[in-house]
Order: C-alpha cells, then structure tokens, then sequence
C-alpha cells in the first residue's frame, strides 16, 4: 500500500504534468489547491477586530518579477483566487519592488482592489548590495509611500516592519 503521502504526491505530478501550458511552480500550485483538502471554500479568519478577514492561506510573492515573470505570476494568483483565498503577501525587497509591481498590474485587471488583502513590509534599505534594517519613522514612511506607488493603490491593508531595528527606539518606529 502507497502511503497517503506518497499517494498525493503522486496525485500532484499526474495533474501537473496534464497541462502543459504553465510553469512547473504554477503547475504545483494549482494541483496542491485541487486536492480534496482544498476543494471545500478557503476558510477565512479574522485579524483581530481590525474587520480584516483573510484567507487562512496566503500566496506569498517573493520570487515574481525575480525568478517567477508577469504571466506565471498573473496564472498562481489566478488559481490561488479561484481557490477561494485574498490574502497576498509583498514587501519591497522582493525582486527590488518588482513582486509589488505586478500585483499592481493585477489589480482591475485580474482582481478588484476590495476582492484581496495585501500585506506589504517595510524597514529594509537595500543600496549597491548591502543590507541594512532601518526603522526609523522618516525611512518607514518613505518606504510605505513607494510601496504605494509600486502597487497603484493608496492603501495596504497590512503593513510590518520587516526586521527588528535595535538602533531605533521602538516608540519611533511604532509613531510611523
């Protein structure tokens, strides 16, 4: 007997392999949401009592506009949507502000901005190859407006600091 394991494994690389049209990435991602566990509707949570409600998964973007491009990205958000989530997670120093792009290019396009959640970060400052946490109110700030501008809205509906800063009090970076 094939363990239940296996036997989804198995599962996922016969529906992966049945459509040619998409990527290896995209292909997991659409037969892992195709699973009987993810069948049924995405639950949803609430965050806090802020009325934000999310999707119990969140489709990550950390590899688009670097290793994952416009029309791979536009087909996971595409089954990830269809799967019944809206939470999708960015933060500037993906592929250098290019994974907040492309969700900006998805939105009215292939998602109305209310339809999903965004949580986007700030308070890493990354020049000429260094890394360096700055959670200062003044970088924060100026970090959340070109995130807005990247995404072509005037709102995230989550926003962290990425790292902890041990330079900056934390009253400051909590003021931003």
């Amino acid at each position: 007997h094939l363990s239940i394991r296996r036997q989804r494994q198995m599962c996922i690389r016969d529906r992966c392999m049945s459509n040619q049209n998409y990527s290896h990435k995209t292909k997991v991602i659409a037969a892992l949401l195709t699973l009987p566990c993810y069948r049924r509707p995405m639950e949803k949570r609430r965050a806090g009592s802020s009325g934000l409600e999310l999707s119990r998964l969140g489709l990550g973007t950390m590899t688009w506009g670097r290793d994952t491009d416009e029309i791979e990205a536009a087909d996971q958000c595409r089954a990830y949507l269809d799967a019944g989530g809206n939470f999708l997670d960015t933060s500037p120093t993906y592929g250098d502000g290019d994974s907040e792009r492309l969700i900006g290019g998805l939105i009215s396009t292939l998602f109305k901005r209310d339809e999903v959640v965004i949580a986007s970060k700030a308070g890493i400052n990354l020049n000429e190859n260094s890394r360096r946490v700055n959670a200062t109110r003044q970088f924060l700030i100026s970090d959340l407006d070109r995130t807005l501008e990247r995404l072509g809205t005037d709102f995230v509906d989550l926003w962290q600091v990425h790292n902890w800063d041990e330079l900056t009090p934390i009253d400051e970076t909590l003021s931003a």
